[in-house]
């Protein structure tokens, strides 16, 4: 059996900031000392985004751009939280406040085009790393979507950006143990709570391109032996990178550091097959993701697109 995805669900907050307003934004809320800066336009317009959605938008928005405080957001700059923003509390109420509904629209989206009656769900995994709250998010799906009060919960917390592939791995071994099994698998980020209010250039970055949502797949075992092609990284054949593990931590402010794709391109394709079990043999690779942390250095798509032509 392997995992067999069924129906696909997303959702985002109903707030877009612009390229320009959040230019704007950083203007009002970055340290003083790059507030007036020249670097700081060309990191939004260069960022290729036109728009994201974020929790934080709307009349707390309208408030940082106008100056005003009509919303009372703890986002909006005080002298009390010059250059620190928000204290972590304040920020993890509002996760608390939102992330379970962000959640829940996720996952009815996908739950409705599987076709799959809520109460036929065995296993439910969840993935976050942007905060924490108990009962968590999914407390929050068993009883928006009326789940079995006996769903096998699973909680994959706090592994950045690829936490929502090993959802998807958890996903794949329950199937792959129980052809029975339905599971549910939902990865909910607010990244706009971590918002930073400082100087750090690799911040400011992480400032400009990430943005909030929710994803989320329901689906099933199969029986055959053809692996599924939505199943990613065979058990055996995946791994972390031990040299660039420092630099690829996952801390509460969002940081964008250009050592993780200096070591993409200093590995060979035969260390790459000795470290992560492949042998000597040559895998078959047919994509290739490049995380975002790569943006800071523009040699990395080709030192990637090198390793797969080795």
């Amino acid at each position: 059996m392997s995992f067999a995805i069924h129906g696909i669900g997303t959702a985002h907050p109903p707030d877009a900031v612009t390229a320009e307003e959040g230019l704007a934004l950083a203007r009002v809320l970055a340290g003083p000392d790059v507030r007036t800066s020249t670097w700081l336009g060309p990191i939004y317009s260069n960022s290729g985004l036109r728009q994201r959605f974020q929790i934080i938008g709307g009349s707390a928005k309208r408030d940082a751009l106008a100056g005003t405080n009509d919303s009372g957001s703890p986002f909006l700059p005080t002298p009390d939280n010059e250059g620190t923003g928000p204290t972590t509390g304040e920020r993890m109420a509002i996760y608390a406040q939102e992330v379970g509904p962000l959640a829940l629209r996720a996952s009815a989206s996908a739950l409705a085009e599987s076709g799959f009656a809520p109460d036929t769900i065995t296993h439910l995994v969840t993935v976050s790393c942007t905060g924490f709250v108990a009962p968590g998010v999914d407390f929050a799906l068993i009883t928006g979507l009326r789940l079995k009060p006996t769903v096998a919960r699973t909680h994959v917390g706090f592994m950045g950006c690829h936490g929502a592939l090993n959802g998807l791995r958890v996903a794949n071994a329950f199937a792959s143990a129980d052809p029975s099994a339905r599971v549910l698998v939902c990865a909910v980020e607010l990244s706009s709570l971590h918002y930073y209010y400082g100087s750090a250039a690799d911040k400011l970055i992480a400032n400009s391109i990430f943005a909030d949502g929710a994803a989320a797949v329901v689906g099933c075992g199969r029986p055959g032996a053809e692996p599924n092609p939505l199943t990613p990284f065979p058990k055996k054949e995946g791994g972390t990178e031990p040299r660039a593990e420092t630099h690829h931590r996952c801390h509460w402010r969002g940081v964008l550091t250009p050592l993780v794709p200096r070591r993409i391109r200093v590995v060979s394709h035969p260390e790459l097959c000795c470290r992560y079990g492949l042998g000597g043999r040559r895998p078959r690779v047919r994509d290739v993701a490049v995380a975002p942390g790569a943006g800071a250095d523009r040699g990395a798509p080709q030192a990637v697109d090198r390793i797969v032509d080795q």
